[in-house]
């Protein structure tokens, strides 16, 4: 046993990161519009608006927004290893898309591809925008 709660409950680490994710950004569905398609080894969120932006534009200080988004990258980046996942955000609104993008792949199944401002492009972790 570990002192990490996601690592420890039972069932696939990556089962079990994508059902607290959704959990986690269902929860805030009174607040921002999002959905999640759950797929098999891969999920994928959309953010309609975000409240990073929002707090930003509340504060006069709208350039801070894009902030969120890098703590955003930091963070899933600590736990991609043990979650068995991918990272991957193409857009995001703060930085000048009309929503966010997260996409979630198992360890071993992200395409080399993706849609990046609507365009298919090779992927590197550099679009993480």
């Amino acid at each position: 046993m570990t002192n990490d709660p996601l690592v420890d409950c039972e069932g696939d680490v990556f089962d079990n990161f994508k059902k607290f994710h959704c959990a986690m950004f269902e929860a805030s569905q009174h607040l921002f519009h999002n959905s999640n398609a759950d797929e098999k080894d891969k999920l994928t969120t959309i953010v309609d608006k975000c409240a990073n932006v929002e707090m930003a534009h509340a504060f006069d200080v709208p350039e801070l927004a894009p902030i969120g988004c890098d703590s955003d990258l930091a963070g899933y980046a600590a736990i991609v290893e043990e979650m068995n996942m991918e990272f991957r955000r193409p857009c995001t609104i703060a930085k000048d898309s009309d929503h966010c993008k997260f996409l979630f792949y198992r360890i071993g199944t992200a395409p080399d591809t993706e849609e990046v401002d609507g365009k298919i492009v090779k992927w590197d972790d550099h679009l993480n925008k």
